[in-house]
């Protein structure tokens, strides 16, 4: 006859392990409390960050551009401590919040590169949140005291107007020998800006390919003062009673100037004499060739 005992000894080993299984898997699921992402670390520069440094960050600055100037889902922002300057791309079709110019903002995203001389956070929709409102203040510049550095900064440029396109123009200094070009963003039409005018222009400084660009964000940001020029040209069109929209007219590929109430009043009075002239040389000629054949026939 066999002893009972190893039975049961492999009984109890069964028990024990059947009442110590659940807590192995157990062991393996993490609490519902405990954090198991890494931390995000938060920075206020992204100097030192290399132009594609890759790793993850939240950093909280002001929209200098909203989105829809840069692009659709693109915005320019400077430091909320500083004034450098950053790009953020929105990636993905995730909602957008509404963002102003001043808006203080929170992005979480990875450097990937620059656009327009700034560097480019990659970023999506739901990683960017809108803390709060406010204002722009613009810094007052020379034309001439602006580099490459300065990409990103907010500025406030006066200067005259010295080349018109379709949806930007060149302003230079007094002396004209510095120059920059003011673009238009995408969704803002280009107000009528003539050559020779002096301009205020209020906008933020972007670096590409074709140099330094000042980006306004409408019509509004701009104080255009007309060209002296254009000035006397106003003047003259006063005295005569003709405004400048009435002696000039494009558009239509036509130009028409019409005659002012004077010049008519003069040319009536000059045909008139004319006539009268006429009439007078005509009725003395007569007179003497009536007179030469009564002398005849006496």
């Amino acid at each position: 006859m066999r002893h009972p005992a190893p039975r049961i000894l492999a009984v109890l080993s069964f028990l024990v392990g059947a009442l110590l299984l659940p807590f192995l898997f157990v062991a393996d699921v993490p609490c519902a409390n405990a954090k198991t992402s890494k931390k995000i670390p938060v920075v206020s520069t992204l100097t030192g960050l290399g132009p594609n440094d890759g790793r993850l960050i939240s950093i909280d600055v002001v929209v200098t551009l909203p989105p829809d100037m840069l692009g659709s889902r693109t915005f320019a922002t400077k430091e909320k401590s500083g004034d450098a300057g950053m790009a953020v791309r929105a990636f993905g079709t995730d909602a957008l919040p509404s963002l102003s110019a001043g808006d203080t903002v929170r992005v979480i995203g990875r450097q990937i590169g620059q656009s327009h001389g700034l560097p480019l956070l990659s970023s999506a929709g739901k990683k960017i949140k809108r803390l709060s409102s406010g204002k722009i203040t613009y810094e007052t510049r020379e034309v001439g005291r602006i580099s490459k550095s300065d990409a990103g900064a907010s500025l406030l440029l006066t200067g005259i107007v010295t080349h018109v396109a379709k949806r930007s123009f060149s302003i230079s200094d007094n002396r004209g020998r510095n120059e920059i070009e003011v673009v238009m963003p995408m969704n803002a039409l280009m107000a009528k800006v003539p050559t020779g005018a002096t301009v205020e222009v209020r906008g933020v400084l972007l670096a590409g390919t074709a140099g330094l660009q000042l980006m306004i964000a409408d019509k509004n940001a701009m104080k255009v003062e007309a060209p002296p020029k254009a000035a006397a040209t106003d003047d003259a069109a006063a005295k005569t009673g003709v405004s400048a929209l009435e002696t000039t007219q494009q558009g239509t590929g036509s130009f028409s100037m019409p005659i002012p109430k004077s010049y008519w009043l003069i040319g009536i009075g000059v045909l008139a004499a004319l006539l009268a002239g006429t009439a007078a040389w005509s009725i003395r000629r007569r007179r003497t060739m009536n007179n030469d054949v009564l002398t005849e026939n006496r």
